[in-house]
């Protein structure tokens, strides 16, 4: 099983640590080049691989408000560089507001396919 973390900032970091502790393998994908990436998770820990990824997002999102909660429902593709291959992420991020400040933010997304994809 293969296992990936697209974003590496504090969120795909405390990922990272949660899989470093485990003994995992998990590659970690960014924006910034993997030589910017790499000294971070190597710090983490020896099983946390830096890539580099290619992210667009090919339509604005949709966004679903109720109360004091938003979802945003979308879609990212990409492309790994070291493996050439191509990823589609399909998300939803999950947004409570109160008393206008954002309150709590989850994100679901389907990492197993997203990992056996680009990976």
């Amino acid at each position: 099983m293969k296992y990936a973390i697209v974003g590496f900032g504090k969120i795909g970091q405390a990922l990272a640590h949660a899989f470093a502790r485990k003994k995992i393998d998990v590659t970690v994908a960014s924006r910034r080049p993997p030589e910017a990436l790499a000294p971070q998770a190597r710090a983490i820990g020896p099983t946390v691989v830096a890539e580099m990824a290619e992210i667009s997002y090919p339509k604005p999102p949709e966004f679903v408000a109720q109360g004091n909660r938003v979802l945003v429902v979308g879609v990212a593709t990409g492309r790994i560089k070291a493996t050439k291959r191509t990823f589609e992420d399909h998300f939803v991020f999950a947004i409570t507001v109160r008393n206008g400040k954002l309150t709590n933010v989850r994100e679901y997304v389907d990492t197993q396919a997203l990992a056996t994809r680009a990976f």
